[in-house]
């Protein structure tokens, strides 16, 4: 299975990815298709924490088309939250975020939270938020394909790549469409792992620090 560690590649993130949060560690062994990618991610932002995540990764830029009005807007907004903030951006044009950045690795509030859920549901139909970190959040259990059917999900077909911002350039696809397939392959190798309940969505963006 391939690995992406997000932090400096750019383009990966923000995304939906749906999938296993597990503890960090190494998966390149677990023979996968290469649409179902362990995420590992940092987060937090000064106080880092490292969640890992095992799933199917659906990135905003390249759904667009799914989004509601003007939904490039909300990869900008994430855009300017990442490595280095761009916090006159922030301030200009995104004013709700600029305080969830730069934060110290404590969870976001219920009125962050919710803060969060608004922006992204202001461009994309998604479910509601249920706890998090900066860069790191937990949706509330859903049905995915009721939200992300036919999103276009990221591939890597090398197989056991660590795509990191060292080794950025790894070719990718993004052809093939999120449905019942890939749900039941998720499902096959989240059992080798040990898992019984059904995946979760996540949404990640580009850690501040």
């Amino acid at each position: 299975m391939n690995t992406v560690q997000p932090l400096g590649v750019r383009g990966v993130l923000p995304a939906f990815v749906v999938g296993h949060e597990l503890e960090e560690r190494e998966l390149a062994a677990i023979e996968a298709p290469g649409f179902l990618l362990q995420v590992a991610q940092q987060a937090g932002g000064y106080c880092m924490s490292y969640p890992s995540v095992v799933g199917v990764v659906l990135r905003l830029e390249a759904n667009l088309a799914h989004g509601l009005e003007d939904a490039a807007r909300a990869v900008r907004g994430f855009a300017a939250m990442a490595e280095d903030p761009d916090l006159r951006l922030l301030e200009r044009e995104f004013p709700s975020l600029l305080p969830l950045v730069y934060t110290r690795g404590d969870e976001y509030s219920k009125p962050q939270l919710a803060t969060l859920q608004s922006f992204v549901g202001r461009y994309f139909r998604a479910p509601g938020v249920e706890s998090g970190i900066e860069a790191f959040l937990r949706c509330a259990a859903c049905d995915p394909l009721d939200y992300f059917r036919g999103w276009r999900a990221l591939s890597i077909a090398s197989q056991r790549t660590c795509i990191d911002g060292n080794y950025p350039d790894v070719a990718t696809d993004e052809s093939e469409l999120f449905d019942e397939n890939m749900l039941a392959a998720l499902a096959r190798v989240a059992r080798t792992l040990g898992f019984e309940t059904p995946p979760r969505v996540f949404f990640m963006w580009e850690n501040s620090d």
